[in-house]
Order: C-alpha cells, then sequence, then structure tokens
C-alpha cells in the first residue's frame, strides 16, 4: 500500500503538471497563480519521493514516473519562454534563449538515451548531475514566473532586468549540468 502511496502521489503531481502545460499554452495566465501550481508540482516531487525513500519502497517505475513529470514540466515552459522571448533582444534574454535551447536539446537527447537503456535492460538511473540540473530548472522556472509576476504587478521597478541576469546565470549552470548529465549517460551505455 505504501508503494502505492507514493506512486499516487506522483500520479497526482503529473495531473496537476498536465493542468499547468494546458493553462500554459492556453492564453494569458495569472502568474501567482501559475507560481502556486509550480509549486503543487513541487511539493508532490518533493513529498513523493521523501515517501519511497522514508519506506524504502524506490521502485523502478516511482523513478520513472518521477522524471516523465520532471521533463513534463520544464520543457514545456523552457519552449513557451522561447516563443515568449522571440522579439527580445536584450543580452540577458539572449542568454536566456540560447540556453534554453540548448536545454532542450539536451533533454531530448536524454530522452532518447532512456528509450536506449530500457531497451536494452540497461541501467537508467538518474546521473548525479541530473538531480542538480532538475533542481536548477526548477529553480529557473520559479524565478521566471515570479518575475513574469512582478513585470505585470509593480510595472516601473527595475528588478526585472535584474532577475533576468540571475535566469540567465542560473540556466547557463543548468545547461552545463544537463550536458554533464548526458554525458554520463552516453559514457554508461558506451555510446
Amino acid at each position: 500500500m505504501n508503494r502505492q502511496n507514493a506512486n499516487i502521489i506522483t500520479a497526482l503531481g503529473i495531473l496537476i503538471t498536465a493542468w499547468f502545460n494546458v493553462l500554459l499554452w492556453t492564453g494569458p495566465q495569472n502568474p501567482l497563480f501559475m507560481l502556486a501550481i509550480a509549486f503543487a508540482i513541487g511539493a508532490t516531487d518533493l513529498f513523493d519521493g521523501y515517501i519511497a525513500r522514508k519506506k524504502d519502497i524506490v521502485s523502478d517505475l516511482g523513478k520513472s514516473l518521477d522524471r516523465f513529470r520532471d521533463k513534463m514540466f520544464v520543457c514545456p515552459f523552457f519552449v513557451k519562454e522561447i516563443i515568449g522571448l522571440s522579439g527580445n533582444t536584450g543580452s540577458a534574454e539572449n542568454i536566456i534563449r540560447c540556453s534554453l535551447g540548448v536545454i532542450i536539446a539536451i533533454e531530448a537527447s536524454i530522452v532518447i538515451m532512456w528509450v536506449i537503456g530500457i531497451s536494452r535492460n540497461m541501467d537508467v538511473e538518474l546521473h548525479r548531475a541530473g538531480k542538480i540540473k532538475t533542481v536548477l530548472y526548477s529553480i529557473a522556472v520559479f524565478l521566471m514566473l515570479f518575475s513574469d509576476f512582478l513585470q505585470k504587478n509593480f510595472q516601473g521597478i527595475d528588478l526585472i532586468a535584474f532577475s533576468d541576469w540571475i535566469i540567465s546565470a542560473i540556466l547557463v549552470l543548468s545547461a552545463f549540468f544537463a550536458f554533464y548529465s548526458f554525458l554520463g549517460y552516453v559514457k554508461r551505455y558506451s555510446l
């Protein structure tokens, strides 16, 4: 029953993530509401993992569903951000757009690595760098949503440009860890 509880929380997180994506792509959003949904997704991510580790019921299915939710959360959001930044030509925006493009390409490659690993009955355990990049992605998403909230509600505050540089730095660091994670899969699968 405990294993089911952790997987039920993961499934709930996937449903909340799907709802987040529907709201993200269907028109104007309330940034504060989107931030609250993102926190709910993060809470399910932390809580299901906590239960699985505490009760020693970690499963391959649970780990796979968890990673699926993570990709389902960040990748569509990052694509939407690239589209939203298409008209901006500032230095920070260019770094953000480029970093997001690199991250999406690496994440697509990692998914292909998983498929190869699963089809060959190989270890698809998350690379250590993968855990770091996932945390950095989440921080970047939260900061982007919070920046949107500030921009829509407190126009005239000069924190927006500063937050773009912080987001840029986090995304560049994220891209580094994503690439390092990708290399870990290449090495593990001897590709």
